[in-house]
């Protein structure tokens, strides 16, 4: 139990259980406004180097290389804020979450850990709203044609209330030969594809605070794809929920990788999408709207 004032301490542990080495080791932990001015210290070790964005509550620890059997452990000390927004229970629930990108994963059941903790009434501010955040990995650096290559993409909400109306979305492009790639959901979110518009998609009605799910899509690299001028490819995934979002900035992630020359077709195409978002879903007279247009080049 937290009141005002309070310290907390986190303690994010993170275990490579094997087989292979993992690169590319990730763990972020979304603060949210739990820290009092951002009055916070950290620290990792075994080689951990950890940075923190005071703007977006985003605490990250990176490694490039993680053995089998290897760990390391970050610690994240702060004073609590006198305006935590107040979960309708009382019950705060925070999330780390780890990655490697540069290997695949074969467990992501594991990938994500939460603290709780209950909160004193009259010591947080009503806010009802929820932070769906998204990871997006692929499985491999280069591509060339033919070649099998893997997405997966992972959704989990990061704050205190419940999300819903949770949509990932994934314009793959060109990527697949032929337009048949093959795709899995779990934890109870619906999959689809439009071999049209080549967007992937994955929908949940709800999703608690704390929960998550994990999609993997995976095909063959097609003869044709578009040659980025620099030959390196970007592929964006983006997670929105029809419940307020009080953090947008980390709802879409990206995979890039290197094509060898010759392995895709010169030509200047572009691929522009736009997702628009509110504040809200209900307005009367005199309240305020804010839209938010988000542009991403594909």
């Amino acid at each position: 139990i937290y009141t005002w004032w309070d310290t907390i301490a986190f303690k994010l542990s993170v275990i490579n259980n094997g087989p292979n080495q993992a690169s590319g080791v990730q763990v972020s932990d979304y603060l949210g406004h739990i820290v009092w001015n951002n009055s916070v210290t950290f620290s990792c070790n075994n080689g951990a180097v950890w940075s923190y964005n005071a703007s977006t509550y985003l605490f990250t620890a990176t490694l490039p290389t993680l053995d089998a059997g290897s760990w390391f452990d970050c610690t994240i000390t702060a004073t609590v804020s006198t305006w935590v927004a107040c979960p309708p229970d009382m019950l705060f629930i925070n999330t780390g979450f780890v990655v490697a990108l540069g290997t695949p994963e074969t467990d992501f059941t594991n990938n994500i850990s939460s603290a709780t903790w209950s909160a004193v009434t009259g010591t947080c501010t009503t806010w009802v709203t929820d932070d769906v955040l998204m990871y997006k990995l692929d499985d491999t650096s280069i591509y060339t044609w033919w070649s099998g290559v893997t997405f997966t993409l992972i959704a989990y909400n990061n704050w205190t209330n419940t999300a819903t109306g949770i949509v990932l979305s994934d314009d793959l492009g060109h990527i697949f030969w032929d337009n048949i790639p093959t795709y899995s959901c779990n934890n109870g979110a619906t999959a689809s594809y439009d071999p049209i518009t080549d967007t992937f998609t994955a929908t949940i009605p709800t999703l608690n605070a704390g929960s998550w799910f994990a999609c993997v899509v995976s095909g063959t690299v097609s003869t044709w794809v578009a040659c980025p001028p620099d030959m390196l490819f970007i592929n964006t995934g983006s997670v929105t929920s029809t419940s307020p979002d009080q953090d947008l900035t980390n709802n879409s992630s990206t995979a890039t990788w290197s094509a060898v020359t010759g392995t895709c077709i010169e030509n200047t195409w572009t691929d522009l999408q736009i997702i628009k978002t509110d504040n809200a879903d209900i307005y009367t007279w005199w309240d305020t709207i804010a839209f938010k247009l988000s542009v991403i080049n594909n």
